[in-house]
C-alpha cells in the first residue's frame, strides 16, 4: 500500500517494543546548519551559537570540508551526550523549526494534511525511529497505532492490524514527529557510528547560512576574532536574515511577501557588488 511519495506501509507484529534497548529516545535541536571545517563539524544554532563537534569515534581525524547545509540535529537522551546530524532539505529544515518553537501557521503543512489522512484512516502516529544508513542516506519508519474503537476519532467501519509502520525520509519522519508530538527514537550502534559531541562552542556574528562565502566568512571569525562581532559581516547578516524571512514567507505560502522580499534581497547584493 502506497501513501503519496512517503513510502511503503508494512504490518507490525502485535509484540512490537515501544521501549526497544537498541535505540534510544532522542530531542530535536533548534539547529539551522551543519558544516564541516576539517578539523571539526560546526553545527549552527538559531541563536548565532554555533558548536563545535568532534566525531564520536574519529577523535583528531580529519573529516570531510563541506559548505553549511540545512540538517536537523538530534541529542540522544541516554546520557551520552551524542549528537546525530542529519542533512534535510532547506525548506524541510524551516519547517522543522517552526515546529519545535510551535510557531503558529496561516496554513496546514502538509505534515498536518498526513496526520489527518492517517486518523481518517483509524490511526494515529505513535512513533517514529530512525533505523540505519544506506551509503549517504538515512532510513526512518513512522509506527502508527490502531485507534480504539470507543474514541471519538476512530473510524469505526475501517479494518486493519493494529499497528504499522510507514517508510520515510528522515526529514518527513521527523518533522511529522515534532509536529504532532510523538517521540523520535535513533539506533544506539547508529548513533555511535555516525554521531559527533561538543567539544567547545563558538559565537558568531551570524548564524552559519549556505554557500562557501558564508563558510569562509564564519572560519575567519571563528580564528580571529571569536566572541567580537565582524563589522565587515554586518552586509552578510542583511543577507541572512532577507533569505530567512523570503524562506518563511514561503513555507506559509506567502507568496506575494516572498516576491518583495526576493526584490529588496536582489538590491542588497547588488549594492554589495556580490554575483548572484
Amino acid at each position: 500500500m502506497q501513501f503519496g511519495e512517503f513510502g511503503e506501509f508494512e504490518h507490525v507484529e502485535s509484540a512490537f517494543d515501544f521501549a526497544d534497548e537498541e535505540f534510544a529516545r532522542a530531542t530535536v535541536l533548534e539547529a539551522t546548519s551543519v558544516s564541516s571545517s576539517g578539523d571539526a563539524l560546526l553545527i549552527g544554532m538559531t541563536d548565532g551559537i554555533s558548536f563545535k563537534c568532534a566525531h564520536n569515534l574519529m577523535d583528531g581525524v580529519r573529516l570531510p570540508e563541506y559548505p553549511a547545509q540545512p540538517a536537523a540535529v538530534l541529542k540522544l537522551e541516554d546520557g551520552t551526550r551524542i549528537l546525530l546530524p542529519i542533512l534535510i532539505p532547506h525548506l524541510s529544515s524551516q519547517m522543522l523549526i517552526d515546529s519545535v518553537r510551535g510557531v503558529p501557521l496561516a496554513r496546514p503543512t502538509v505534515y498536518m494534511l498526513m496526520r489527518d489522512m492517517i486518523e481518517l484512516m483509524g490511526y494515529e502516529i505513535s512513533l517514529v525511529r530512525i533505523t540505519h544508513r544506506e551509503r549517504d542516506a538515512y532510513c526512518a519508519r513512522a509506527y502508527l497505532s490502531k485507534v480504539s474503537a470507543d474514541s471519538s476519532t476512530a473510524n469505526s467501519s475501517s479494518s486493519g492490524p493494529a499497528m504499522m509502520s510507514l517508510d520515510m525520509r528522515p526529514s518527513d519522519a521527523i518533522n511529522l514527529a515534532a509536529r504532532t508530538k510523538v517521540p523520535i527514537q535513533v539506533r544506539k550502534s547508529l548513533a555511535v557510528a555516525d554521531g559527533v559531541r561538543i567539544v567547545g562552542m563558538v559565537r558568531a556574528a551570524v548564524t552559519p547560512g549556505h554557500g562557501g562565502r558564508l563558510l569562509r566568512r564564519q572560519q575567519k571569525l571563528v580564528l580571529t576574532s571569536e566572541d567580537k562581532p565582524d563589522l565587515d559581516d554586518l552586509s552578510l547578516a542583511d543577507e541572512f536574515a532577507l533569505v530567512r524571512l523570503m524562506d518563511e514567507a514561503a513555507a506559509h505560502e506567502r507568496y506575494g511577501d516572498a516576491a518583495k522580499i526576493k526584490d529588496q534581497l536582489t538590491k542588497l547584493r547588488r549594492k554589495a557588488n556580490k554575483v548572484l
